[in-house]
């Protein structure tokens, strides 16, 4: 049947949604932690850390999804 996916692209499937969840969540916090670097709630160091551990945790998972 055409409309039913074979197990192959359901579990391609499911990588996709497990992707697209991880990156929302990595977005969300990144957004978080910009606005209380904004609005001083955070030091420069702690921004610039945590900025620069969350790039790279991007990068990793691009490179895993890949």
């Amino acid at each position: 049947d055409p409309g039913i996916p074979d197990a192959q692209e359901s579990r391609g499937l499911g990588d996709v949604y497990k992707r697209q969840a991880m990156t929302n969540k990595l977005m969300q916090l990144k957004r978080e932690i910009h606005y209380k670097c904004e609005i001083g709630e955070k030091n420069e160091g702690y921004c610039r850390g945590a900025n620069d551990y969350l790039n790279r945790t991007f990068d990793v998972l691009d490179e895993y999804w890949q």
